[in-house]
């Protein structure tokens, strides 16, 4: 649990503007404020500015601070540069930073190139990441495969 008063001497201290901070402290962040942890949240902060992770774009996703583990934040990010995922595609959903398991995110970006599914879609669909897991991706793509879907259909959707 947090306070509102060291969440905001934290952010300061990660270089949010007074504006952003009034935003942040603005929102609905009960949730933030209920399961963040102090240490763990300045850690958080800490790996997203070391990978460039841009300060609006974590303020438009406090889940990241309120659910994240920075040890696996960091590498879940590792994974995604590893696979040349776009740092602007990952800012537009940090919930896969917040949920994911890099473990699991391997597993589903190894099984998709197996079957082709190219990097494009992926980056199209990233949220796959965080709610997927590798063996039920598969089974899918398997009774549709089966079923004669075409992958180009698959990739659009």
């Amino acid at each position: 649990m947090i306070s509102r008063e060291e969440l905001k001497v934290i952010l300061k201290k990660h270089n949010f503007s007074d504006k952003q901070i009034e935003r942040i402290l603005n929102k609905k962040i009960k949730t933030l404020l209920a399961q963040g942890k102090a240490e763990e949240i300045e850690k958080i902060l800490e790996v997203l500015e070391k990978k460039g992770i841009q300060k609006e774009t974590i303020e438009n996703c406090l889940t990241v601070l309120a659910k994240g583990k920075a040890e696996e934040i960091e590498r879940i990010l590792d994974v995604l540069e590893k696979r040349e995922i776009q740092k602007k595609t990952i800012e537009n959903c940090l919930y896969v930073l917040a949920t994911g398991k890099a473990e699991e995110i391997e597993k589903i970006l190894n099984l998709l190139e197996r079957k082709g599914i190219g990097k494009d879609t992926i980056e199209n669909c990233l949220s796959v990441l965080a709610r997927g897991k590798a063996e039920e991706i598969e089974k899918i793509l398997e009774v549709l495969e089966k079923k004669g879907i075409q992958k180009k259909t698959i990739e659009n959707c």
